[in-house]
């Protein structure tokens, strides 16, 4: 993708388009025509993708703290270290939905209710790795779903198991095994506290789904009292008429 194309993700998306034709018209009259086709294959990024994009330009450290903390997640060797690096990556996420809400409300749009969710839900698929790039530069093209596995997986562990006939040898081999036993238990430890971290996000988003259900019901029955209402007053119409 061209340098150039930076300017069409920091552009409000209802200017998206006609940037995007005029700047492959102009690679095109340049000679760069496999850059043209480039840009001109894009499409116009949701309101979403817009804001997460506008996050990442304007705080360039959080960001660099979000990829950390999901490295940090990925190569922890205990659970204190798991858990830190899970409370440092929801308190950054939390701050980058911020400053994505800030550009949101800056240009007249919405930054509340499904927009933030889809916000916050590209950003935990960042952390767990995907597109990690594309949003450095602030330039992703698509919303992205979090894995919720987040490509975890157990360290290996295991001891030494060299019994010998001397007691000595015999006393360091039981040691050596029972500190073996010790790293295997801290492994399941680490597997269980990423799969809490795992649910506690699954949780999240399953708030998110509930509170946009109760509104778009709520809207619902609004205005289905709105229709009877309406229908009561035709029918008192007709029969007056009658």
């Amino acid at each position: 993708m061209p340098d150039e194309a930076s300017e069409l993700f920091a552009a409000d998306p209802d200017r998206f388009v006609a940037l995007r034709d005029r700047l492959a018209k102009e690679l095109e009259g340049g000679g760069r025509s496999d850059d043209a086709r480039a840009v001109k294959a894009l499409r116009k990024p949701t309101l979403a993708t817009w804001a997460t994009n506008q996050s990442a330009r304007r705080k360039p450290s959080l960001v660099k703290r979000l990829l950390d903390a999901g490295q940090t997640m990925k190569a922890a060797g205990s659970s204190a270290q798991l858990r830190a690096a899970s409370a440092e990556r929801q308190g950054v996420i939390r701050l980058l939905v911020n400053e994505a809400s800030d550009a949101l409300k800056e240009r007249g749009h919405p930054a509340a209710g499904p927009i933030t969710d889809k916000i916050t839900r590209t950003l935990l698929a960042i952390s767990s790795g995907s597109e990690e790039d594309q949003f450095a530069r602030g330039m992703l093209e698509r919303e992205l779903e979090p894995d919720m596995d987040f490509g975890f997986t157990v360290l290996p562990g295991g001891g030494e198991d060299d019994v010998r006939a001397d007691a000595i040898e015999d006393a360091r081999s039981k040691a050596e095994q029972l500190k073996g036993r010790a790293r295997e238990l801290e492994d399941e430890v680490v597997e269980l506290e990423r799969a809490a971290r795992a649910a506690e996000d699954r949780v999240q988003l399953a708030q998110m789904e509930a509170e946009r259900a109760a509104k778009q019901l709520e809207t619902a029955r609004a205005r289905l009292a709105k229709a009877q209402t309406e229908a009561s007053a035709a029918a008192d119409k007709l029969k007056e008429a009658r």
